[in-house]
């Protein structure tokens, strides 16, 4: 006859082995979201969400420079300190920045013009 073979022995840790395994799964999913999300360069990140909502007319006249401001402090702390991420986020809000600025600048001058050449 055929006998079957002897189960491995059971240990108290095994419930815990899979919870123990997704700990790294967590840490690595961190640092992939750090790396879209600089969370440790408030000032870049700041400037960023400075510049998109400054796309809304009228608020690019206060958040177009904000993000400027903003956007190289948190460049200056990018170079100084490598480790930190956001160079990117800083360089692009700088960017839009400068043209959300000008754009709402031009708007609202050639608005005034408008305005006072009717009356």
């Amino acid at each position: 006859m055929d006998t079957l073979p002897e189960p491995p022995p059971s240990s108290s840790a095994a419930p815990h082995e899979p919870l123990v395994q997704s700990l790294p799964e967590v840490s690595s999913a961190r640092k992939r979201a750090e790396f879209f999300i600089p969370s440790k360069n408030q000032n870049a990140l700041l400037a960023y969400y400075c510049a998109i909502f400054g796309i809304i007319p009228a608020l690019g006249l206060i958040l177009g420079p904000a993000a400027q401001i903003l956007g190289i402090m948190g460049l200056c702390k990018s170079i100084v300190e490598p480790s930190v991420r956001g160079g990117y986020h800083a360089i692009f809000a700088i960017a839009l920045g400068m043209i959300i600025t000008l754009f709402n600048w031009v708007v609202l001058l050639f608005w005034l013009m408008v305005y006072f050449a009717m009356t």
